[in-house]
């Protein structure tokens, strides 16, 4: 409020750690945070860019460190669905984006070391939504398609292609399992050992490996994608 309404170009908001716990109301609470903060200034285009949580092995906060044992079976991480939220916050939003640094993040510090990169990406985002020019942002899906058991996730622009870990599976009951993927162009192929894929998920871990990026360098943000969306 002592701020409000000095002019500003832009908000930066770097927060979500202490959610992780009850990651469920985080997105209602962040579409209702600037909004709130647009109505305060009077200007319902006032740019947001949310950064979201790097990569960070939470099991490791403990008083008895021990040895880090890499999660391959898929998880239903706090921590990969408060940067779920984080994301469709922005969707739709051409006032708002989503920084990614789902790479730059430390497995056993919360504090992420990398800050120039991390500074850059949120500068890209800014460069967006408040100074009008058009940066590719990490790459996102937008579609999709199944032929057999063939499923492709399609994404919102071209990627590096090779192969693509961290990729998982479900039908209907949610129960995921991992699949071996590659990236062609703007879409992301496996052969679904799921009779009737439904749901995919892309880095749902706390500390997941990146590895799905842009031709800019930028990593795809993890997703948990519905077929059918």
């Amino acid at each position: 409020y002592p701020l409000a309404p000095y002019a500003l170009n832009g908000i930066v908001w770097y927060q979500g750690e202490s959610n992780t716990g009850n990651p469920a109301p985080y997105g209602d609470y962040l579409q209702k945070l600037m909004g709130s903060w647009r109505a305060l200034w009077n200007d319902s285009s006032l740019p947001f860019c949310i950064v979201q949580l790097a990569n960070h092995d939470g099991r490791q906060q403990t008083g008895m460190p021990r040895p880090i044992v890499y999660e391959t079976n898929p998880v239903n991480s706090n921590w990969a669905r408060l940067r779920e939220a984080q994301r469709l916050a922005t969707i739709g939003d051409e006032h708002a984006a989503t920084a990614c640094l789902i790479d730059l993040g430390e497995t056993v510090d919360i504090h992420p070391l990398r800050k120039k990169e991390a500074a850059e990406r949120v500068a890209l985002c800014l460069d967006r939504v408040a100074y009008g020019e058009w940066p590719a942002l990490s790459p996102q899906p937008v579609g999709y398609s199944v032929k057999d058991n063939t499923v492709a996730v399609i994404f919102d622009q071209p990627m590096r292609e090779g192969v693509a870990h961290e990729v998982e599976v479900a039908g209907a009951d949610k129960r995921f399992v991992n699949v071996e993927a590659t990236v062609q162009g703007a879409e992301v192929r496996f052969q679904s050992p799921i009779a009737q894929p439904v749901y995919v998920r892309y880095a749902w871990k706390d500390s997941p490996r990146a590895s799905i990026y842009n031709k800019k360098g930028l990593p795809a943000m993890p997703f948990e994608y519905k077929l059918g969306d």
